[in-house]
């Protein structure tokens, strides 16, 4: 029962979140775009160049900031309430619950 919840919830969260995506500067839709915009991108000494993609499942992904961001967004987000009833807060608690949260089965 735990999984279909856990799952329910992930799709719940991936349609409100969805539309939110390719709205920021940094986001880029495949390799292609990203090997174009990196064409002219320098990275300063002291900084740090960060990719990330499905593969590696995010795993350095630093949970918290990426949590502000995603507040931030929705706080900003017009349409918001044409996807949900779900208040701000309540769309975060879930989110943090499934970023935190390793489920994981083998040979079923």
């Amino acid at each position: 029962m735990f999984f279909y919840s856990f799952t329910f919830t992930s799709r719940a969260l991936a349609d409100i979140l969805t539309p939110l995506m390719g709205k920021i500067d940094h986001h880029v839709k495949n390799s292609q775009e990203f090997a174009t915009k990196m064409a002219s991108v320098l990275v300063d000494e002291g900084e740090c160049f960060v990719s990330h993609d499905v593969v590696s499942l995010f795993t350095n992904t630093p949970i918290t900031e990426a949590l502000e961001i995603i507040r931030n967004q929705l706080e900003n987000d017009k349409s918001l309430k044409d996807r949900t009833n779900l208040e701000i807060d309540d769309i975060m608690e879930l989110l943090e619950f499934v970023v935190t949260t390793t489920y994981f089965t083998f040979g079923e």
